[in-house]
C-alpha cells in the first residue's frame, strides 16, 4: 500500500517507502509533513507516525533557514522575466488604445471604441494572462500556497480573456483581419497558463525558457503598430 502526502497545498502520491525515504532525504518533505495510507484515520506529521520513526532517525537533521543557498540576483530577475515583459507590453497596448479613445472622442468622430477596441483588448487580455500565469507558477515552484482563492482568481482570469474575446461582434471577420489581438494573444495566455499547471514541481524552475520565449509573441508586432498607425478616424 503506497503513501500519500500534502505538498504545497496538494495531495500527491502514492508513493513506496523508497520513493518516500527518497523525497525526505532530499528535503521535499520533513517530519512536519502529512502523511496517509490505508489504514490511517486521518492525516498525521511524518514525525508521528510510528513505522516512519526508524526511517525519519536515519536522515540528517534539516539545514537551519540562514544556511540555506539563497536565489541569486540573476535568478531572482529572470525567474519571472516572461511573465513582467507581458505585464509592461499590456499597459503600453492599454495606454495606448485608451490613448486613441480619447483621441477619438475629442474629434467627436466615432460612436463607440471600436477604433482603439484593439488595443485596450490586447492590453486587458496580456495582463490577465501574464496574472494568471504569474499566479500559477508561483503555486508551482513553492513561492505562494496553492489556495483555492488564489486558484480561482487564476480561473477567473481566463474567464474574463474568453468572454472580452467571444463577446465581440463579427469574431471571425476580426479574427482574419487582425488576428494577433483576437486570436494570438488569448491563444497565448490560456495555452501558456495550461502548460505551467500540467509542469511537474521539479521543472518549473527550468520551465523560464518557454515563458521568456512565448511572452512577447505578438508584443512587438503590437507595440510596433501602435506606433505606426497613430489615431484612427472613422
Amino acid at each position: 500500500m503506497g503513501w500519500w502526502y500534502v505538498s504545497h497545498g496538494e495531495r500527491r502520491g502514492p508513493v513506496d517507502e523508497d520513493e518516500l525515504y527518497h523525497l525526505l532525504s532530499e528535503g521535499e518533505l520533513t517530519g512536519s509533513s502529512l502523511l496517509w495510507k490505508s489504514g490511517m484515520k486521518d492525516w498525521e506529521p511524518a514525525a508521528n507516525i510510528v513505522e516512519l520513526r526508524p526511517l525519519l532517525n536515519s536522515l540528517p537533521p534539516e539545514v537551519p533557514p540562514d544556511h540555506r543557498p539563497r536565489p541569486t540576483a540573476q535568478k531572482r530577475l529572470t525567474r519571472h522575466l516572461g511573465s513582467t515583459l507581458a505585464l509592461v507590453a499590456g499597459s503600453l497596448a492599454l495606454l495606448s488604445g485608451l490613448n486613441r479613445v480619447v483621441a477619438n472622442m475629442e474629434n467627436a468622430n466615432s460612436n463607440s471604441f471600436e477604433p482603439g477596441n484593439s488595443m485596450l483588448q490586447a492590453g486587458v487580455v496580456m495582463i490577465l494572462g501574464a496574472l494568471s500565469y504569474r499566479s500559477a507558477k508561483k503555486r508551482r515552484i513553492g513561492d505562494a500556497k496553492s489556495t483555492l482563492t488564489r486558484q480561482f482568481l487564476e480561473i477567473a482570469s481566463l474567464v474574463l480573456i474568453l468572454l472580452v474575446i467571444l463577446m465581440q461582434n463579427n469574431l471571425k471577420y476580426l479574427i482574419s483581419t487582425d488576428p494577433v489581438p483576437n486570436a494570438v494573444i488569448p491563444i497565448w495566455a490560456i495555452v501558456a497558463y495550461l502548460v505551467i499547471v500540467g509542469m511537474p514541481e521539479n521543472g518549473c524552475d527550468d520551465h523560464r525558457e518557454i515563458e521568456v520565449s512565448a511572452a512577447p509573441c505578438g508584443v512587438i508586432k503590437l507595440i510596433c503598430r501602435a506606433n505606426l498607425d497613430g489615431p484612427h478616424s472613422s
